[in-house]
């Protein structure tokens, strides 16, 4: 039936993109057979080979960024779901799924709007899919986030619909690109990609943006957000994360890709590493490595944070070029 198998990779991401409505109203109706929604990462994945493989030298550097992240993030969010569906319930796995979770629902929202924005400049696909692709993802995350903080779980209808712009971004998306011309360097030479939209920018931005927010609540008169999470624990952590996320503002403003890579990839490395003292001084006995946990103010609650920063920072710093940006 299908003479390539790009074809069929395609295909098996649009049958992913068809199934992500009906897993969400699973969720909702039938939580004791979650399991089988690990099928969905899976089916997309392929379609993101195919992109990565055919598509990698006419969508430039953004494009690539997205399939890491979108690939990051539908891999963490999966094994979120087997290991939900797999392990003994108890208070405790809820906790330790929401590091994954909380990072592979930015990794995922963070990747699919930069590989929709990327395909759409290299002129693979159609508005509707950009608009699917990249923005259908939020109102999910949105509303499982409100269920996991208290404020009500969807039906199953409504979490059918919620699930439907995302699927069929997908859908389209993969239908386009089966659709389009094979004459990648014709396309290339047509569309200049990689300008409008630089990765490493985008990270940087977002992270120092982020940074700067929390940090606020130690030094302003705000209210609220001095009793955020992440805020408070110690002076020094609070002058680390202002002084991050200003350095990730400025870098991010001059624009200069070389240079906003190596803040990525200094500060992605920099946020694994806090994310490994704080689990080395929580759980053994190292008796440096404990001192610095407790004067830095490290809680178990923090690598929530740090886990994203880190694999969306080290993903465009190592995993991304900048010579076509």
């Amino acid at each position: 039936m299908f003479t390539l198998a790009g074809d069929r990779r395609l295909t098996l991401a649009m049958l992913g993109g068809v199934l992500i409505p009906l897993v969400l109203g699973l969720n909702e109706a039938a939580q004791e057979y979650i399991g089988l929604a690990v099928v969905v990462p899976m089916l997309l994945g392929f379609g993101l080979i195919e992109i990565y493989r055919s598509y990698g030298d006419t969508y430039g550097s953004s494009g690539r960024a997205g399939v890491l992240l979108t690939a990051a993030g539908i891999s963490l969010l999966g094994l979120v779901v087997l290991a939900y569906a797999l392990l003994p319930p108890m208070f405790a796995l809820l906790y330790i799924l929401a590091v994954p979770f909380v990072a592979g629902s930015v990794s995922l929202a963070l990747g699919s709007g930069l590989l929709a924005l990327s395909l759409r400049n290299a002129g693979l696909i159609s508005r509707p899919a950009v608009a699917g692709l990249g923005l259908g993802v939020i109102p999910i995350l949105g509303a499982i986030f409100s269920a996991s903080f208290g404020s009500g779980t969807p039906s199953a209808i409504w979490a059918v619909l919620i699930g439907i712009p995302y699927g069929f971004g997908w859908v389209l998306t993969a239908h386009e690109l089966r659709t389009a011309p094979r004459d990648r360097d014709r396309q290339s030479s047509q569309t200049p990609v990689g300008r409008t939209v630089i990765p490493h920018v985008v990270g940087a931005g977002l992270v120092g943006a982020i940074l700067v927010l929390l940090s606020a609540g130690r030094f302003l008169p705000l209210g609220a957000l001095s009793t955020t999470p992440w805020v408070g624990e110690s002076f020094a952590l609070d002058i680390l994360h202002l002084g991050i996320g200003l350095l990730g503002l400025v870098v991010a403003v001059s624009g200069r890709p070389e240079k906003v890579r190596t803040y990525d990839q200094i500060v992605g490395i920099g946020a694994l590493c806090l994310v490994g003292i704080t689990l080395f001084g929580t759980f053994v006995s190292v008796p440096g490595i404990h001192r610095l946990a407790a004067e830095l103010g490290l809680i178990l609650t923090d690598i929530i944070l740090y886990v994203p920063i880190g694999i969306i920072l080290t993903t465009l710093g190592f995993g991304v070029t900048v010579e076509d940006s």
